[in-house]
């Protein structure tokens, strides 16, 4: 009869024994939880006290509208709707009734329109001289500037940047830019560059498309110069663009380098023109600008970040570029 007690008091001591270890455990797996959550939280509020100070300028292309600012706000390449600013001057509202052809406006708006299509010149960088004014100072610290342009528009932000030398201006995304727009006229692209004459006659024939531009006016390619050596770069660029070739962003990212800028190019293998986020290489373009975006105190989403981002890759150098621009001239020559 002892002996059974013992038996029993030992069984219970040891159940007791057992639901504190349950309990423990359980203790133990809800404070790692925490942790984590408390962890994710931090990065959260880490993320949010960044995006305190920052605006962007949204620049659209030929085309579009102030509204396809939204698809990169989709697509995280911005990250906070309400500080997008984005121009609509009387140029911006013409120009999407131009181009692509086939416009469902009537023909006789499409003519007016084609009167005010600069490409990124004068009248386009005084829209952006005008949207920069509605960035509004923060009372402690200037706000910091993230400009993000398409196809005309990315053109047309470094033009600005170059004549307006905002100093919060601290870094440029650019989809699909062009170097030079006599280039790009009648979507003759690195053709150009092999004909005798082949430039000058490509910008008699943009400017007989567009009234207002000028063919001698104000290039990108020319306009590096003059934007702030501390103003950060990123170039992406479809090699399947067939209205403005890689070609263009192979000629602009050597000409931001030769000019002392920290400069980034994105290269996808598929997307049409302005097509680098649509493409099957998308999401992996996102993951790199957010790690450029981390790299430079900006505004990122953690989630979107990958280990193995080696950002020296999008860094390549000027004997690369003329390289990989040689090649690209010879495949379409072969094609």
């Amino acid at each position: 009869m002892g002996k059974r007690y013992v038996f029993w008091i030992i069984f219970l001591l040891f159940k007791s024994s057992w639901a504190s270890v349950e309990k423990l455990t359980q203790s133990l797996t809800e404070l790692q939880t925490s942790l984590v959550t408390l962890g994710q939280t931090m990065k959260n509020l880490e993320t949010l006290s960044q995006k305190n100070n920052f605006v962007y300028l949204f620049a659209h292309g030929l085309g579009g509208s102030e509204k396809q600012a939204q698809f990169y706000i989709n697509k995280k390449i911005i990250l906070d709707e309400k500080n997008c600013f984005s121009g609509n001057g009387p140029e911006v509202k013409s120009v999407q009734l131009v181009f692509p052809l086939g416009s469902s406006e009537p023909h006789e708006q499409a003519i007016i329109a084609q009167e005010k299509v600069v490409l990124g010149q004068d009248a386009d960088v005084d829209v952006i001289k005008t949207v920069i004014k509605k960035i509004p100072e923060n009372a402690e610290e200037k706000n910091t500037i993230i400009g993000v342009g398409v196809s005309k528009g990315a053109a047309t932000l470094i033009n600005a940047a170059g004549v307006i030398q905002d100093p919060r201006l601290r870094l440029l995304v650019l989809e699909s830019p062009f170097a030079d727009a006599n280039d790009v006229a009648a979507r003759l692209g690195v053709i150009t560059e092999y004909i005798p004459g082949g430039k000058a006659f490509a910008g008699s024939i943009a400017g007989s498309m567009f009234n207002a531009y000028k063919r001698t006016g104000m290039q990108p390619i020319t306009s590096v110069k003059n934007i702030p050596k501390d103003v950060v770069v990123i170039l992406m660029h479809s090699k399947q663009d067939k209205l403005i070739s890689i070609v263009h962003s192979y000629k602009l990212y050597n000409e931001f380098v030769k000019t002392g800028h920290e400069t980034y190019l994105i290269e996808t293998e598929t997307g049409a023109h302005a097509g680098v986020l649509h493409g099957l290489g998308g999401k992996n373009v996102v993951r790199i600008v957010h790690a450029i975006y981390k790299k430079l105190d900006l505004p990122f989403d953690a989630s979107l970040l990958s280990v193995d981002t080696d950002l020296k890759k999008y860094q390549p150098t000027i004997e690369d570029i003329i390289k990989k621009e040689k090649e690209f001239a010879a495949s379409c020559v072969i094609s």
